[in-house]
């Protein structure tokens, strides 16, 4: 809520699912009214929809001022007991959607 009582022009909220993307939207919007707020339901493992949501920021604003990426993983194991192997993926994964989500930001 940060950025809407901040004044943002727009915020594209971005999740795997719909189911709370649109809770979220009203939450932003008691706040601040004025703001845009864009909903996209997509995984940030997927190369080709991150690059056509920062066509669109791009298309739409010019650019995205802030990008926040909380996206993660998590196997559900005892991370002390899980064999390595088991939980590699979830220090793995963030990383790359990291690098997608920056790569795809960047190309414009």
């Amino acid at each position: 809520m940060s950025f809407a009582r901040a004044g943002a022009k727009a915020l594209y909220l971005v999740a795997r699912t719909q189911s709370g993307l649109e809770e979220t939207r009203q939450l932003v919007q008691s706040t601040n009214p004025d703001v845009k707020v864009f909903l996209k339901s997509m995984s940030v493992t997927d190369e080709s929809a991150a690059k056509e949501l920062f066509e669109q920021i791009r298309s739409d604003y010019g650019k995205a001022d802030v990008l926040l990426n909380c996206a993660g993983i998590g196997s559900g194991g005892d991370l002390v007991t899980a064999p390595v192997d088991a939980t590699w993926g979830d220090f793995v994964s963030p990383e790359r959607n990291h690098l997608i989500t920056v790569k795809a930001n960047e190309r414009g």
